[in-house]
């Protein structure tokens, strides 16, 4: 798995395709995952937990266009140590959307562990998480969106 950086955006690629997709040939199963997760970090230039909402927003909506497997958002924690107002934000944006339908499940960084019932579906739902550096760490600066 390689991950390329694009300003503050990091892609997560699977296998590329073959030849035979570049020609619009019927793929395989595995070349239809090509871009499993991308990685934003929602906290680069300390926003307003407002606008680190609507970035968050805009993202969504361009990974699910993207047929992203799974969404990694770094908010951070928040200097006071009780978490932070981006964090906030993102856990209620991702309620909202779960609820709506645009996203399939979230999972907090503390909860994405093989031990907590969120860490294990998101990793039901996408294998490929298992290899994430925060897998098992239970980071309270992220979480996962899947699609």
């Amino acid at each position: 798995m390689t991950a390329t950086l694009c300003s503050d955006v990091i892609f997560h690629f699977g296998l590329p395709p073959s030849f035979s997709a570049l020609f619009n040939l019927k793929p395989s199963p595995k070349e239809c995952l090509f871009l499993i997760c991308k990685t934003v970090n929602l906290e680069r230039n300390f926003p307003l937990a407002s606008e680190a909402s609507v970035r968050l927003s805009q993202e969504i909506r361009l990974a699910k266009c993207s047929r992203c497997r799974a969404l990694k958002v770094i908010h951070g924690y928040g200097s006071s140590g009780k978490g932070g107002a981006i964090k906030a934000a993102c856990l209620k944006l991702c309620v909202e959307r779960k609820r709506s339908g645009m996203i399939r499940h979230f999972v907090k960084g503390e909860d994405f562990t093989p031990f907590t019932e969120d860490g294990r579906k998101a990793i039901e739902i996408c294998p490929q998480l298992k290899t994430d550096i925060d897998y098992g760490r239970q980071n309270d600066g992220v979480t996962i969106i899947l699609f």
